[in-house]
């Protein structure tokens, strides 16, 4: 496990498979390995276009927006797009967070408390640049992720980082002297545990590599209603 300085910036891959895709368990492998040998510093959301697992995200068109569509597919920190699951794109992965793990924290962020009330939730952060930053088509956004327990991948392998909700919003014009207010609504029920991902992003109108994401931070969030009856 390797854990680099503090001041590095939280990695995010985006990766878009689907349960029956045959080419898809080796690339989940690879991010898995990844997230534990930079533990805390690397993250990836697994975006699923199954029937199964899509009414997770109804209308979600973050897809759409990077071209994924023959998984496996995987964007790092908004820049940084890998087909396939080869040998060659297995190695693009680790080199590509290898590097990205080592730059200094561009916004840091800091979450505020929270609240769940059904299948919603509820919460603020506090984005602080570190650099000089232009807030033209900048959006924070907000994702809750937590692995699968009745559904498995081609091979048989648990689904980890599933997205379960997902949303967004514009940074522009947007004070960021205070916090920003975060409201999620789930269309399914929350699980027990899951992870919050919050990050901030440039999102031009057209992805072309260049819709770099701030680092980003997580938080781990217990909903209590599972447990009763």
């Amino acid at each position: 496990m390797c854990n680099p300085p503090s001041n590095k910036q939280l990695v995010i891959a985006e990766y878009f498979t689907f349960r029956t895709c045959p080419n898809c368990p080796e690339a989940e492998t690879k991010l898995y390995a990844l997230q534990q040998q930079y533990a805390g510093k690397f993250i990836f959301l697994e975006y699923h276009i199954d029937p199964n697992l899509l009414p997770y995200l109804p209308g979600d068109n973050t897809y759409l927006y990077y071209t994924a569509y023959t998984p496996p597919a995987t964007v790092f920190q908004g820049m940084h797009k890998v087909l396939q699951s080869n040998a060659a794109a297995l190695a693009q992965y680790q080199s590509i967070v290898d590097e990205l793990v080592q730059v200094d924290t561009p916004i840091t962020y800091q979450m505020g408390q929270q609240s769940i009330n059904g299948n919603q939730i509820n919460t603020s952060v506090q984005i602080t640049p570190v650099i000089e930053l232009d807030q033209s088509n900048l959006v924070l956004n907000y994702a809750i992720i937590s692995d699968e327990t009745t559904y498995v991948n081609y091979n048989g392998d648990p689904l980890h980082n599933v997205v379960r909700a997902k949303g967004s919003l514009s940074l522009n014009g947007v004070d960021l002297a205070n916090p920003v207010n975060i409201s999620l609504t789930a269309a399914n029920p929350l699980p027990e545990h899951f992870t919050l991902v919050v990050w901030a992003q440039k999102k031009p109108g057209v992805f072309q590599n260049n819709s770099t994401i701030y680092g980003g931070t997580t938080s781990q969030w217990t909903n209590s209603s599972k447990g009763k009856r």
